[in-house]
């Protein structure tokens, strides 16, 4: 029963074949890849971008109702009265005076 193992310590060529050998460690090849991988990424960006841009521009991305909005009637009596009430909480407020607290920390 034999084996087929390398110096390396693979066995056969799969070891080899995916990490590279020797030279799995190749800042060259490295490099290109992510330079690649950048400018791949860049060129998705930019397309994303434009289309976006040309969209807002154009007015494709915005609904417009604005012949269709009305002002809605206001009850000027009864705003009134909320008003008075909020004037009537604040002076409340104003008159009264917090409670004196000591600082258990000192």
């Amino acid at each position: 029963m034999t084996t087929d193992v390398k110096k390396n310590g693979t066995a056969g060529s799969f070891g080899k074949n995916l990490l590279g050998g020797r030279h799995a460690i190749r800042p060259a090849r490295d490099w290109k890849i992510m330079l690649a991988a950048l400018a791949v990424f860049s060129v998705i960006v930019l397309a994303y971008d434009a289309a976006i841009y040309f969209e807002t521009a154009s007015g494709e991305m915005y609904v417009s109702v604005a012949g269709t909005m009305t002002a809605p009637k206001v009850n000027v009596s009864t705003l009134n009265g909320v008003v008075a009430d909020f004037s009537a909480r604040s002076a409340a407020i104003g008159k009264s005076s917090p409670p004196h607290l000591v600082d258990p920390s000192l």
